[in-house]
């Protein structure tokens, strides 16, 4: 999972690309074993919103974490 799917499901700035990946988050991703990788989640941590960070963590929970190195 790329930082950018979980950003989208809270981005007020295209409301159709939020609506969109809402969907594909409620119906498409159970379907599928996710994976996020600890760069993700990094990337995700500093999301300087707090509300929005909490949001986007909350959404990767379950997932499973690939470790890379960098």
């Amino acid at each position: 999972m790329d930082t950018t799917v979980p950003s989208a499901c809270y981005d007020d700035r295209a409301s159709d690309r939020k609506q969109l990946t809402r969907i594909f988050w409620a119906e498409r991703l159970p379907d599928f074993n996710p994976v996020i990788s600890n760069i993700v989640l990094s990337e995700i941590s500093d999301t300087p919103d707090e509300e929005r960070r909490r949001k986007m963590e909350k959404l990767g929970e379950g997932f499973k974490v690939l470790v890379l190195e960098f």
